[in-house]
């Protein structure tokens, strides 16, 4: 990946994305998202196996921490397992307050 991709784009309320990110079918890949923003709601990122196959949260772990969860509730890196994965979107679950949050990946490793 050449540049960051962005995923959600300065959101303030609850909903999913406007994009899916496409990654090569047969990619085994480490991603890692920056969540930034002043925000108190749960970002999350939703994956499908395949074109038109059925949305499922993706579990990411915040570096540093090693405890993996379906939410991101506070700005900062987090890395996800995107293998098998056709494509993934951000979300926002919940939105409680706050000015944006922007999600975006940021690396991914092959």
């Amino acid at each position: 990946m050449q540049s960051p991709f962005t995923l959600l784009d300065a959101i303030s309320a609850t909903g999913d994305g406007d994009v899916w990110h496409k990654f090569d079918r047969f990619d085994s890949s480490m991603c890692v998202v920056e969540v930034t923003g002043s925000f108190t709601g749960t970002l999350n990122i939703k994956g499908v196996a395949y074109e038109g196959g059925a949305e499922n949260v993706i579990y990411v772990t915040p570096l540093g921490s090693g405890t993996p969860g379906a939410d991101m509730t506070a700005p900062g890196l987090y890395r996800f397992d995107a293998s098998g994965i056709w494509a993934v979107e951000g979300a926002c679950s919940v939105w409680t307050s706050g000015t944006s949050a922007t999600m975006k990946i940021v690396t991914r490793r092959g």
